[in-house]
C-alpha cells in the first residue's frame, strides 16, 4: 500500500478561532474545508514543506511550531493519506486565497459544522477534546 505524507497547519488566532481553507473547483476534494498544507517535496522536512505551502497558497511567512498529531485516511484502494498536523506559532502577512475558493477563521465549536475532508475530521475532534 502506498502512503502519501501530507502536512497540515493548525493556526489559531488570539481570539481562539482556527484557520480553514476551502478547496477550489478542479482540485481533489473540491468544496471541502481543510487545515491547509500539502505534500512534501524531495529533501524537505515536514516543517519546511508546511512553511513553503503556507507561502505558496496564502502569501504568508509562517513560523512552524510543534507537531500536534497524525491522521491516517484510506484514500483509494492501495493508497492512504498520512496527514501530519503542526501548530503555527506565528505568521507575517495577511492570508490570501491564492489557490483556495475561500478562507475562514472558525470558532472551535464550529469546526465540525464545516464540510471537512475526511483526513481533517480527527484533527478537529482532537482539538476540541484538548480545549475541553
Amino acid at each position: 500500500m502506498k502512503i502519501i505524507t501530507v502536512v497540515a497547519a493548525i493556526w489559531q488566532r488570539a481570539d481562539g478561532r482556527f484557520f480553514l481553507a476551502q478547496r477550489a473547483a478542479g482540485q481533489s476534494f473540491a468544496g471541502q474545508w481543510e487545515f491547509p498544507g500539502g505534500k512534501l517535496e524531495a529533501q524537505e522536512t515536514e516543517p519546511q514543506a508546511l512553511a513553503r505551502e503556507m507561502e505558496e497558497e496564502f502569501g504568508i511567512q509562517a513560523q512552524i511550531g510543534s507537531f500536534f498529531m497524525e491522521s491516517l485516511h484510506p484514500y483509494k484502494p492501495q493508497k492512504t493519506i498520512r496527514l501530519r498536523a503542526y501548530w503555527i506559532n506565528s505568521a507575517q502577512g495577511v492570508p490570501q486565497a491564492l489557490e483556495h475558493a475561500q478562507l475562514a477563521w472558525v470558532l472551535p465549536q464550529e469546526l465540525l459544522t464545516y464540510s471537512l475532508s475526511q483526513a481533517d475530521i480527527p484533527i478537529a475532534k482532537a482539538l476540541l477534546e484538548q480545549l475541553d
